[in-house]
C-alpha cells in the first residue's frame, strides 16, 4: 500500500488523503514532487496610521496599526511531469478547466486549497475570497479541492479513490486516524488510479476529434 508522504501534521482528515492521492500519482510519474503548505503569500500589507498629540511645549507623534497585514498560505504545491499533461492537467486552459482536475502555470506547477463538502462556518466562502485576492495580487491561481461525502462535489468521486483511503476510519473517532487493511472498506462505486487514467486518456482523444461529451464538471 502506497503510503503518503509525513512532512509534517496534516490538519485534517482531507488534507491527509489528498496526500495519499499525490502520492499515487507521484509513484506513478505523474508528479515530479508536492509539498504541503508551500509558501505564504501577502494579500494585503499592514496600514499603519500616524496620530499627532499637541503637548504644551511640542507635537507627540504615535502611529498606530489601523489593518494587520493579510496572508494566505495553500495547502499544497505540486510541480508536474510531462506525463500528467492532458490527463491530469493541461497546457490549454480550455481543456483544463473542462477535461482535467487542475489548472497549471507555465511552468507545470499548481497550488491546491483541499476543503471539505460542506462549508463549515463559512471557512470555504473565505477562502475562495482569499484565492480570487491572490489571483489579481500574484497572478497565481489556486485550484480548490473538495473532499467528502457530498458526491457531486467530492473530488475522489470526479478521479480516482487512492488506495490508502479506500478504507474507512472506525464509527465514533473523530480525531484523524490512518485506515488499515483491518477497517471497513469503504463502497466501490470509485474508480481507481488505472480506471481514471485509462478513461481520462480515452475522453482527451475524443475530445481531440471533435467528437461530443457528456459534459463534465470538476469545478464549480
Amino acid at each position: 500500500m502506497i503510503e503518503p508522504q509525513i512532512v509534517a501534521e496534516y490538519k485534517s482528515n482531507e488534507e491527509f488523503y489528498f496526500a495519499c492521492w499525490c502520492e499515487e500519482l507521484l509513484q506513478n510519474g505523474y508528479i515530479e514532487f508536492y509539498n504541503y503548505e508551500p509558501k505564504s503569500f501577502l494579500l494585503c500589507d499592514k496600514v499603519v496610521e500616524v496620530c499627532e498629540t499637541q503637548l504644551k511645549t511640542k507635537v507627540k507623534i504615535d502611529t498606530f496599526s489601523l489593518l494587520k497585514e493579510l496572508r494566505y498560505t495553500p495547502d499544497f504545491f505540486i510541480k508536474w511531469t510531462d506525463k500528467a499533461l492532458n490527463i491530469f492537467v493541461s497546457s490549454d486552459n480550455y481543456k483544463a478547466v473542462k477535461y482535467t482536475p487542475f489548472i497549471m502555470n507555465e511552468e507545470m506547477n499548481s497550488y491546491i486549497e483541499v476543503k471539505p463538502t460542506f462549508d463549515k462556518n463559512g471557512t470555504i466562502s473565505n477562502t475562495v475570497v482569499k484565492i480570487k485576492m491572490l489571483y489579481n495580487k500574484h497572478n497565481v491561481f489556486t485550484n480548490l479541492v473538495q473532499i467528502g461525502t457530498a458526491k457531486k462535489k467530492d473530488f475522489f468521486t470526479k478521479t480516482f479513490l487512492p488506495e490508502r483511503a479506500a478504507y474507512t476510519v472506525p464509527k465514533g473517532k473523530t480525531k484523524m486516524r490512518l485506515r488499515t487493511k483491518d477497517s471497513k472498506p469503504i463502497s466501490n462505486n470509485y474508480l481507481n488510479f488505472e480506471q481514471y487514467r485509462d478513461q481520462l486518456v480515452e475522453t482527451i482523444e475524443k475530445v481531440t476529434k471533435g467528437e461530443k461529451l457528456a459534459k463534465l464538471k470538476f469545478r464549480g
